[in-house]
C-alpha cells in the first residue's frame, strides 16, 4: 500500500506536521488524502525528534486508533497551514495524475481540467482551459498536438515547481 507522506518525500519535497495537516483536512476540494495509519507512521518517526513541548500530542498520534482523535492533535501541532504545504500536496497529486493520464485527447484534457477545477483554477496553474480567457475553438483544443503539449507544459511546471518549493525549505 502506497504511503503519500513517502511519496512526497521521494520526489524530493519536505513534510513538516502541517503538510500533514493540509493531507488530513484535504487541499481544495480533494477530501482527505491521508488515512489515520499514515499520520501514526509520521509520528512514530517524529517521536525521537519531538521538542519537550509537543511530545505528547506526537506519542498520541503514534497510537492513535480513532480517526476523531487526530484532527484536534494535529491542530495543536500546526495551528496553520501554508501555501508551500497546499503546493506540495499539489505536486504530489500532479504528479500521480500525469503518471495516469489516458492517451485518448479528449478524455486527457477533461481529467486535466477536472484537477484544476478541483483545486479552483489557481492562477499558477499551468493549464490552459478551452474558453476560459482564450477563444480556442474545440477543433483546435482537443487535438493530440494540443494534448502533448499542455503535458509537456505540464510535467516542466510540476519540475520547476518542486525545485521552488525544495529550495525554499533550504532557507
Amino acid at each position: 500500500m502506497s504511503n503519500p507522506l513517502a511519496e512526497i518525500r521521494a520526489l524530493g519535497l519536505p513534510v513538516t506536521w502541517a503538510t500533514v495537516r493540509a493531507g488530513w483536512d484535504g487541499i481544495g476540494a480533494f477530501s482527505r488524502l491521508l488515512k489515520a495509519d499514515d499520520v501514526r507512521d509520521f509520528a512514530q518517526e517524529q517521536i525521537d525528534k519531538a521538542p519537550d513541548d509537543s511530545l505528547a500530542d506526537i506519542v498520541e498520534l503514534s497510537t492513535v486508533d480513532d480517526e476523531g482523535a487526530v484532527t484536534p492533535v494535529l491542530s495543536r501541532l500546526a495551528s496553520t497551514v501554508t501555501d508551500r504545504d497546499i503546493r506540495i500536496w499539489r505536486s504530489y497529486l500532479l504528479t500521480k495524475l500525469l503518471a495516469n493520464l489516458p492517451t485518448s485527447p479528449i478524455s486527457g484534457l477533461s481529467e486535466l481540467t477536472s484537477f484544476w477545477n478541483t483545486l479552483g483554477f489557481p492562477r499558477d496553474m499551468p493549464h490552459v482551459v478551452q474558453g476560459l480567457g482564450n477563444d480556442i475553438s474545440p477543433d483546435q483544443y482537443y487535438t493530440q498536438d494540443n494534448y502533448q503539449k499542455l503535458v509537456a507544459r505540464h510535467r516542466e511546471w510540476l519540475r520547476s515547481e518542486i525545485a521552488a518549493i525544495a529550495g525554499s525549505s533550504q532557507l
